[in-house]
Formats: C-alpha cells, structure tokens, sequence
C-alpha cells in the first residue's frame, strides 16, 4: 500500500484552508503552518470584514464550498443585492430586489430608473444581454497549474493600463460587450490584466441558480475562523498557529519547512502567502522568479483606507455603490447591528509609501456623505482604518504567477493565475486546485 502524499501549507487563509480540505478529500496526509493566532487570513478573524466587503454570490461557487466544508454557510447572509452609481444626490439604479428573478429584475430596474439617461439605460442593457451570450470559458485545473516553465510570462496584448480613467470597466471589455454600468460588483485593480477574468465572473452571475447575492452582516470569525480549527482537526489537518515559517528548503528530493528551530520534510509544498510576504523567506530557487519580481517592483503592495461611521437613517439601498466624481472610490451601505445603516467608503490603489492623513479623509467622508446622501452628522466618531499592502498588484506586461512554480512547489492565493479577479473566490479557487494536485501520486 502506498503511502500517502505529505504536504506543507504555509498559510492558513482562505487559500490555505481550501487547500488542505481539498488535499485530505484526496487522501494526502497535510500540515498547515499559520503565522497569526487565527485562521482565515485578511477575511477572518474580527467581528467585521477587515478589508471591505467582499461580495459573495451565488456565482462563488469555491468560497461557498469552502464555507459547505466548514459547516458555517448558514452564517452567510445573502441579502437581494442593490448595485448603483452615485450621481450628485441620486439613489442607486441597479436593483437585484428577489433573489429568484435575476436578469429580469435588472432589467426592469434599469429601465425604469429616471436617474440616467434613456441612452444610457438602453446601452447597459443591451450590454447585459451580450455578456450572457458570450461565451466565457474557465481555465481549466491543469492549465491553471501548469508546468512551471513560465511562472511569468509578458501579455502582448490587453493590458489594462487606463482602467479608471474613463470608466470602471476595461476598455477590451467595452469592445466586446458594451459598457454595463454596475460597476463595483468586481475588485478592479487600474493596474489587473485582461478582461476575460471579469467576463467570467459576470457569466457566473448572470447564469447562477439560485440567483443569490450579498454579503456576511454578521462575524466572518464564525464563518472561517471560529469553525476551521476544529474542522481541520475533525478531517486530520495538523495545524500550527503563531508559527511564521521563515524557510522553505528543496533538499533530496523533500521539501522542508523550517519553523523557529524546528525543520519538517515534505512531499509537496503549497505557499499561499500574499507577495508582500515573500520577504520574510529565505529564498530558494522556486521562490526567487516571485521574489524578484517583488524586488524589482514588478509587484507592489497598495493601501487600502476605509472610512466607517453609523447614521441612524440613510436614503439608500444596502449594497456597493461607486463614485464617479474620483477614480478609485467604492462606497458599501449596510444595516448596522445596533440599529441604523453603517456607511464605509473605501478608497484603494494608494501607493504603501504615503501617510495617510486621517483627518483629511474624515472631512472628505462628511463632506461627500452629506453631499451624497444629505445625511446629518454619524453616530459617534467616523472610523479609520488603513491597511498597508494590503492588495498586491502586477505592472503591465505581467500575469499573475502560475499556480504550480517547480516540481512539488505551489504558489495559491487570490493573485494566482486563477481565470478570476482577485477576490475571495480567487483565492479559494487556488486552494482547490493546488490541493487537488498537490495530492495527486
């Protein structure tokens, strides 16, 4: 009898744990190395989402498996999903007011909106319908995965360079659907590549059953990282938390991961640290294409700032908005626990070297909440948070690495080549197929 496969997982976010259930449904014998206290990485661990609110659909089919595995889906609340723009003081459009409806409910919304338009409206919409009949196929798990001959390779064409400068949707994207106008529905980077991973994702959207969308209101702690250690204990997943993995080591024919003073040998390994991360390793010939491509600035890590506060009334739909007036912004409106609507402005893409000026972004967040919305003053003090590094992104001319980098050695996370923005599900997606290789004999 054959003995089974060993992997190391360095990393225990939402990557790594889709990894390691995977790669024990397929019989591998697995460790996971988590350097914080939690499992679940930047989406888990607090009582609210750390870095904005990631929508999850039912078009997330790899995050809601994840959730399926660790038996905490039930604490995902899939509110009907409201899209819109804000223009000067007017209310969202795009209306997905039953989850059963889908495209119909756009449709009637969209049409019936007297915010934009009738040029407009009639433009979004015959988008939509283009977009449902394209065809958009998924990469699939072996060419994800590759092999590991060109980790990075130059795209010669359909870089995204100018993405915000006259609108939120890739110029290729426009060429070959049209301009849709919910906008905020994707995490678009101005400096992502290709709009096939969008299409994609819209397909999924568009051709889900049921039609459902949200976002968790609730404690992501209870859907990731209050279950996931006893899950993984549950289904044989040896786990390390506040273990920070300082090497990962290829020596006759193993891989060895090196902890404090402890070494252990693997099979396989699979990295799911994010880029800003790759420092802290000692590098080794399959790490160091990505490390020099952090070195070289061929990646760079962006901060992200969110603005909260509670009002006891907003006019507003729940859901994701965006601004036109600046390039980056994407608003989030939400029932707030203890009564009223919490309002969260999230600005990205800011270069990590620049100090962000608390005080000037509490102003702006009052000045345009009162312009947008005509609000009184929040409950309590507006809420500031930036997180530095917080969303790696490629120059133009590169791909995001290919998931499998050497015989044996993975790199999953939301910024591998996965077919998808990076998001939650990207993340998840690498997980899946990594562990899935990674298992095989």
């Amino acid at each position: 009898m054959e003995k089974p496969v060993t992997i190391g997982i360095v990393g225990g976010g939402i990557a790594g744990l889709c990894a390691a259930l995977e790669a024990r449904e397929h019989g591998a014998d697995v460790t996971l190395f988590e350097a914080m206290q939690h499992l679940g990485g930047r989406a888990g661990g607090g009582k609210t989402w750390e870095t904005g609110r990631h929508l999850a659909t039912s078009a997330y089919t790899d995050f809601l498996w994840l959730l399926d595995q660790l038996g905490t889906r039930q604490h995902l609340v899939m509110k009907p999903l409201a899209l819109g723009v804000l223009l000067e003081k007017g209310r969202p459009f795009w209306h997905f007011q039953h989850p059963t409806l889908g495209p119909l409910a756009t449709v009637t919304s969209l049409l019936g909106s007297d915010l934009l338009p009738f040029g407009t409206r009639t433009e979004s919409l015959f988008s939509m319908l283009r977009a449902v009949k394209l065809a958009a196929p998924e990469p699939d798990d072996d060419d994800l995965a590759g092999d590991a001959t060109q980790p990075f390779v130059t795209i010669p064409e359909g870089n995204i360079q100018e993405l915000f400068e006259t609108t939120r949707w890739p110029k290729e994207f426009q060429r070959r659907i049209g301009r849709p106008l919910a906008r905020s529905i994707f995490n678009l980077s101005h400096l992502d590549t290709a709009s096939a991973p969008f299409l994609v994702v819209l397909k999924r959207t568009m051709s889900a059953n049921p039609k459902e969308a949200g976002w968790s209101i609730g404690n992501p702690g209870a859907l990731l990282s209050d279950a996931a250690p006893g899950k993984l204990k549950e289904k044989g997943v040896q786990v390390y938390l506040r273990t920070l993995v300082s090497e990962i080591i290829p020596r006759d024919g193993k891989w060895f991961v090196k902890a404090g003073e402890t070494e252990q040998a693997f099979d396989r390994i699979i990295l799911t640290a994010p880029f800003n991360r790759l420092g802290m390793l000692a590098t080794c010939e399959p790490l160091q294409h990505l490390t020099d491509a952090t070195a070289m600035g061929k990646v760079e890590g962006g901060t992200i700032v969110t603005c909260r506060a509670r009002y006891n009334h907003l006019d507003v739909e729940p859901g994701p908005m965006a601004e036109l007036s600046d390039e980056d912004p994407a608003w989030f409106a939400e029932s707030h626990p203890e009564g009223g609507v919490q309002l969260e402005r999230i600005v990205s893409g800011l270069d990590s070297s620049v100090t962000v000026d608390r005080e000037a972004m509490k102003r702006e967040f009052l000045d345009l909440t009162r312009k947008y919305f005509t609000s009184d003053d929040p409950v309590g003090d507006v809420e500031i948070r930036p997180y530095i590094h917080a969303t790696p992104s490629l120059k133009p001319g590169l791909r995001r690495p290919r998931l499998l980098q050497a015989e044996g050695f993975y790199y999953a996370s939301d910024w591998s080549a996965t077919g998808l923005p990076a998001t939650m599900e990207s993340a998840a997606r690498a997980g899946r197929v990594a562990g899935r290789h990674a298992a095989k004999q």
